[in-house]
């Protein structure tokens, strides 16, 4: 990050690029360490499907979080209690409009579990998007050295995460390496 030309834009674009670049680099060096082996096809697409699942499940709990903070801010008097009671409530809500369908079950308050987002800052929903930024940096590893490429990427600078997207593989931010991992994972299973 140190390598970036101009001064004022040393840095990366937001948290969900810190959360990927953190990935990126210890799953290779995991790699490199001989802790686990290098990426085989089945690793990708068992890697795509337990990704496509974290970003689904931390995008509930992210957007639970953000309508918790809303809560908090459009009634900053609130007890206690009633953020108790919203807070289980919000947790159904989004449950039961995005998973009850798929699990055959409603009213599951498992969103709620994440509390320390009460008292840290809004981050949550860093994760699922450091996944999908991580899984279009590692279609851009493919056939090339992985060390000079995040050097390479890391000089970019605090640019918007679709410029910096650009500049790092040449398309714009999207989920969409993602959802064809899945897609390729899915038909071999």
């Amino acid at each position: 990050m140190y390598l970036t030309d101009y001064y004022l834009l040393k840095g990366i674009p937001s948290s969900p690029f810190t959360e990927a670049m953190a990935d990126l680099i210890t799953c290779r060096s995991m790699a490199g360490l001989w802790v686990s082996p290098a990426y085989s096809i089945e690793d990708q697409q068992s890697n795509a499907l337990s990704t496509f699942w974290f970003v689904c499940e931390m995008g509930a709990e992210a957007l639970h979080e953000n309508r918790v903070w809303h809560l908090v801010y459009d009634h900053p008097d609130a007890t206690v209690e009633e953020l108790k009671e919203v807070t289980l409530s919000f947790a159904k809500e989004i449950w039961n409009e995005y998973f009850a369908d798929t699990f055959g079950q409603k009213d599951v308050q498992l969103f709620a579990i994440y509390n320390h987002f009460i008292s840290e800052a809004l981050y949550l929903q860093s994760y699922p998007f450091g996944n999908i930024v991580l899984m279009q940096l590692e279609g851009n590893f493919q056939g090339r050295d992985c060390p000079t490429e995040m050097v390479r990427m890391s000089a970019i600078g605090k640019f918007t995460p679709d410029l910096w997207m650009m500049q790092a593989t040449v398309k714009p931010l999207s989920s969409e390496p993602l959802l064809n991992a899945l897609r390729t994972a899915l038909k071999n299973y």
